[in-house]
């Protein structure tokens, strides 16, 4: 993860992010990361494992459908992260 940080803070988008197995590494390694899930109960898990990261606030999880993001109007990302949900989006 460390590998492909530049001097800014690289903003991510992780898509189908679930219970937040990979957002919250994410978040811990320093990037600003939204993590996506339509899933109620998955972003709650989510948002349990993001809580208290440093700087609080930057990170958070939104309610969505991966295919139709528009909680995020006007953003760009550095990457896009699937993980084990893009089998979720066939």
């Amino acid at each position: 993860i460390d590998q492909h940080k530049s001097g800014t803070i690289p903003r991510v988008i992780d898509l189908c992010s679930g219970t937040g197995f990979l957002t919250a590494p994410l978040a811990k390694h320093g990037y600003d990361v939204v993590g996506v899930d339509s899933a109620p109960d998955m972003n709650h898990a989510a948002e349990a494992r993001i809580r208290g990261i440093e700087p609080r606030g930057r990170n958070k999880i939104i309610a969505a459908n991966a295919l139709k993001v528009e909680s995020e109007p006007n953003q760009s990302f550095d990457a896009v992260t699937i993980g084990n949900g893009a089998h979720w989006l066939l």
